[in-house]
C-alpha cells in the first residue's frame, strides 16, 4: 500500500457532522449532543454522537463519536480513527461493513468482565483465530495477575467468546477452557518479554511520552544471540505537543539498564529519529525493518517504513557496513584471534555490502536471510550455519576455529570491497524534508503522552 497524501490532511471531526449525516442518510441517522438525555459522557458542547439505529435491537445501534478523533462503537466494542482524511474514510467504510454484516463485534469475557474485545471480519468464530487473539491480548494480563495480584489462572477456567452482528439479535457464543486456547505455563522467554513490555509502559508513564515503536536490536534481532546475550531494547517515542515549543534544548534520548544488566533500553525522540533517518542511519533502519517487535503503532510503522525506503542512501550505508567489518578485523580478529562473535560481525558487515551493491536497499535484519541472499555456495552456507548454531550455545566472547574456506571467502570479500568502495555511486531517490516534517507534525500534535 502506497503512502497517501490523505494520511497527512488533518481534519476536525466535529466539522464532518453534516457530511456524515448525508453519507449515512439511507440508515436514518440520529444526531445527539451533550445536553441530550444519556449523552452527558460527551466531552463538551462541540462534540456530537451520530446514532445509526438498528431495527432489530437498540443494543445493536451503531454510535459514532465526533470529538478530538473519530470513534466507532458497536456491540460492546469500539475503534478509534485518526483525525485525518484517511481516518475519516476508514470510519465510513467501517460503518458500511458493520451494516452489511461483514464486520462484527467480538469479545472474550472471563468472570463477568471483558478480557479483550475488538472487531472481527466474518460471521463465524474460528477457534484457532480465537486462540491467537487471546494469546496476543491476554498473555500480559496472565503474567500481571500472577505477579502483581497473586492470582493464578487455572487451566480449566472458562472463557466466553462472543460475536455480535448488526444483522441478527442471535449472538454467536462459545465457551472454551483456557488450556484449550493457550498454554498458561509461560516460558522464561515469554515472561522476560512481558517484563520488557511492562517496563516500556512504565517509561511512558515516568517520562510522560508515547512510545510509537519498540523493538529488539543487535544479536537477538540478527538471529545469533548467545545464551548470555543481553536484550537491546530500542524504541522511538514522542512527547506532548508543548515539549516542542521550548526555547531551551531538551534531552532527546531515554536510557535504562536493569540491575542485572540483562535489559538495555535506549529510546530516541521522534525529531531526533527523523533527523537520523534523513541521513541514513543503518542502526535505525534495523529498528524499523526488524520483525522482533515489542510495541508499535500500526499506522506509524507503515508510514515510517515508507519514508525509510525513500530516504535510504545506499552509499552511506555501504561505508557504514564496510567500516564495521574493518573495525572488527583490525581491533579484534587480527589482535585477539577469531572470537566467534567478532567474526560474525565482520562477516555480516561484508555480506551487507554485497546486498546493498546488488539491491541498493537496506539488508535483511535476519542474518540467515542475508546469508541466503548473498552466498550461493552450499558448502560456505553450511559453514556459516554451523557457526550460527555454535554461537547460540556459546558464551559471548568464546574463541572458535573458523572453517578455512569461509575465512578465505570473507577476506576475499573484504579485499575486493576495499578496492571498489569509492566507485559505488548509484543514483539516489529524490527526497524532501517536508515528508519528515509532516510526520513530526502529525504525531507530535496528536500525542497525549
Amino acid at each position: 500500500m502506497e503512502y497517501s497524501e490523505k494520511d497527512l490532511i488533518e481534519v476536525d471531526p466535529t466539522t464532518r457532522v453534516d457530511a456524515l449525516m448525508h453519507v449515512f442518510a439511507e440508515y436514518k441517522p440520529v444526531l445527539k449532543r451533550k445536553n441530550d438525555d444519556g449523552y452527558d459522557w460527551l466531552e463538551d458542547d462541540e462534540c456530537v454522537c451520530i446514532i445509526i439505529p438498528n431495527p432489530l435491537s437498540e443494543a445493536l445501534d451503531i454510535k459514532i463519536e465526533l470529538a478530538a478523533e473519530f470513534t466507532l462503537y458497536f456491540g460492546g466494542s469500539h475503534c478509534h480513527y485518526w483525525s485525518y482524511e484517511s481516518g475519516y474514510e476508514d470510519l465510513i467504510e467501517g460503518v458500511h461493513s458493520i451494516v452489511r454484516g461483514e464486520l462484527c463485534s467480538f469479545g472474550i469475557t472471563y468472570g463477568g468482565w471483558d478480557w479483550c474485545s475488538g472487531f472481527w471480519n466474518g460471521k463465524q468464530i474460528d477457534k484457532n483465530e480465537c486462540a491467537k487473539y487471546l494469546r496476543d491480548n491476554a498473555a500480559e494480563y496472565i503474567y500481571l495477575m500472577k505477579t502483581n495480584y497473586d492470582k493464578e489462572l487455572k487451566p480449566d477456567v472458562i472463557f466466553n467468546v462472543w460475536l455480535r452482528s448488526f444483522k441478527t439479535t442471535l449472538e454467536i457464543r462459545h465457551e472454551w477452557r483456557l488450556k484449550e486456547l493457550i498454554d498458561v505455563s509461560l516460558s522464561d522467554e515469554a515472561i522476560l518479554r512481558l517484563k520488557i513490555t511492562e517496563k516500556l509502559r512504565r517509561i511512558e508513564h515516568e517520562y510522560d511520552v508515547k512510545i510509537l515503536l519498540a523493538v529488539e536490536s543487535g544479536s537477538r534481532a540478527w538471529g545469533f544471540a548467545s545464551p548470555d546475550s543481553d536484550y537491546d531494547v530500542r524504541f522511538i517515542y514522542v512527547h506532548k505537543p508543548e515539549w516542542y515549543f521550548r526555547v531551551a534544548r531538551q534531552p532527546d534520548t531515554i536510557e535504562y539498564m536493569s540491575g542485572d544488566r540483562l535489559l538495555d533500553f535506549s529510546g530516541w525522540e521522534l525529531r531526533k529519529t527523523l533527523q537520523l533517518l534523513s541521513k541514513t542511519n543503518p542502526n535505525l533502519s534495523d529498528w524499523l525493518l526488524t520483525d522482533k517487535i515489542y510495541l508499535f503503532e500500526d499506522e506509524f510503522l507503515h508510514v515510517i517504513r515508507e519514508v525509510q525506503s525513500k530516504f535510504y542512501n545506499p552509499i552511506h550505508a555501504m561505508y557504514h557496513f564496510f567500516n564495521i567489518a574493518k573495525r572488527h578485523d583490525e581491533a579484534y580478529l587480527r589482535r585477539n584471534g577469531c572470537m566467534l562473535k567478532k567474526f560474525l560481525y565482520f562477516l555480516r558487515g561484508l555480506l551487507a555490502c554485497e546486498y546493498i551493491e546488488q539491491y541498493q536497499q537496506h539488508p535483511p535484519v535476519d542474518f540467515r536471510e542475508l546469508v541466503d541472499l548473498t552466498i550461493s555456495d552450499g558448502n560456505l552456507k553450511g559453514a556459516v550455519n554451523s557457526l550460527l548454531e555454535l554461537k547460540t550455545k556459546s558464551k559471548e566472547h568464546d574463541s572458535v576455529i573458523v572453517d578455512e574456506a569461509l575465512q578465505n571467502y570473507a577476506y576475499g570479500l573484504y579485499n575486493e570491497r576495499e578496492k571498489k568502495l569509492a566507485d559505488f555511486r548509484p543514483a539516489l531517490n529524490d527526497r524532501s524534508l517536508s515528508d519528515l516534517d509532516a510526520i513530526l507534525y502529525r504525531y507530535a500534535s496528536c500525542s497525549n503522552g
